[in-house]
């Protein structure tokens, strides 16, 4: 179990943190003497327990603990105190425990016992385990896919996009600084924190409804996205074009084809993916030439000169080759066809004439 100490008694924290590592079952990942400090570290991490003084300056530990069931209630409350007389109002809040100080260890045995005996507790130390058949759709648009194959719906844009970015760097651990320059760049640095914890909550709100244990881990002021178990589009066409080798198989051709639906999150307006969304396109077209090239079936070399011509419809040369194409199958008419559509497209879009390569192809076709 993940835990944080929270009291304003340095010596108390460091004591308790001890008694902790002796008994075992609990990890301390953070001590607070600053209970507004630990409100923001229930906020922005994977906590299970909160071990919590009552006696406070500024707020005590029975608001500070109303105000993170508020922020997370899978938290677990335990107050540590020198006092009794809060044990009734302790527990009208459901506070899974009420230590009194000095504690003694084999007391806290009995907390951490009961702790783990809890349900909640109980499915947190068993989720790791649990098989996440949800997938992540990043070409042409970006969605995710729950279990059930229908698309998570995200509360705000900028959670969504939190989550595109968080997954794009694969697990890798984030700055929230270099976060809040990505996703906020327009922003002051005090607003921009305030949306990032926020989307962060929502983004650990809208994955655990997803049965995902951590999603989002928080450790020195960094950020990672913890779905391993995810798969996407993207990745599966990476995979079969690395394992490819020529003559490049018919089915991977079909499957690479059919899974590519349009460039890296293209119809997002994400700047931070434009470096990666730009090889995946040239990895995905060097395929395409490298396929055609080995092609022996005509349908699916079509296919692929139409697709090549798709990702380049300005070129003259991939004109020419699916011109080409035509010519030799005995489809002169789309031959033709093709090239005036090409020809209207370049004196639309750029004021341009086709080269005089393809020019002489068409003339050749017109005779036929």
């Amino acid at each position: 179990m993940r835990a944080i100490l929270v009291d304003d008694e340095e010596m108390a924290l460091d004591v308790l943190e001890i008694l902790c590592k002796e008994v075992g079952g609990v990890t301390v990942i953070g001590k607070y003497s600053n209970p507004f400090d630990a409100m923001k570290a229930v906020q922005e991490q994977e906590i299970d327990v909160v071990f919590l003084d009552i006696e406070m300056p500024g707020i005590n530990g029975l608001k500070t603990a109303e105000n993170m069931m508020q922020i997370n209630d899978h938290v677990h409350i335990v107050f540590v105190t020198a006092y009794n007389q809060y044990a009734v109002e302790a527990f009208e809040i459901n506070a899974i425990d009420y230590l009194l100080k000095p504690i003694r260890k084999e007391r806290l045995k009995k907390t951490i016992e009961r702790l783990r005996q809890t349900p909640t507790v109980q499915v947190e130390l068993h989720k790791e385990k649990e098989v996440h058949p949800a997938r992540i759709c990043c070409l042409g648009t970006f969605a995710l896919y729950d279990k059930e194959g229908q698309p998570v719906k995200w509360r705000t844009r900028k959670t969504k996009e939190l989550f595109a970015y968080l997954w794009y760097h694969r697990g890798q651990a984030i700055h929230r600084d270099k976060i809040m320059l990505d996703l906020w760049p327009d922003l002051s640095g005090e607003k921009a924190s305030s949306l990032l914890h926020t989307s962060v909550y929502q983004l650990r709100s809208t994955l655990k409804k997803m049965k995902f244990a951590q999603p989002v881990l928080f450790s020195d002021e960094k950020y990672a996205l913890n779905v391993q178990e995810l798969t996407s589009d993207v990745e599966e066409i990476e995979q079969g074009i690395k394992e490819s080798s020529t003559p490049i198989s018919n089915a991977l051709v079909e499957k690479i084809l059919t899974t590519y639906k349009g460039d890296y999150m293209g119809e997002e307006d994400f700047f931070w993916a434009s470096e990666y969304r730009k090889r995946v396109r040239e990895m995905y077209i060097r395929f395409l030439e490298v396929s055609t090239e080995d092609c022996q079936d005509q349908k699916i070399k079509e296919r692929l000169l139409q697709q090549l011509f798709v990702m380049d419809p300005y070129q003259d040369e991939c004109c020419y080759r699916l011109m080409n194409h035509y010519i030799s199958t005995g489809d002169i008419s789309k031959a033709v066809s093709l090239y005036h559509d090409f020809e209207e497209l370049l004196a639309r879009e750029l004021r341009e004439e086709p080269g005089p390569k393809i020019r002489e192809l068409y003339i050749q076709a017109s005779r036929l």
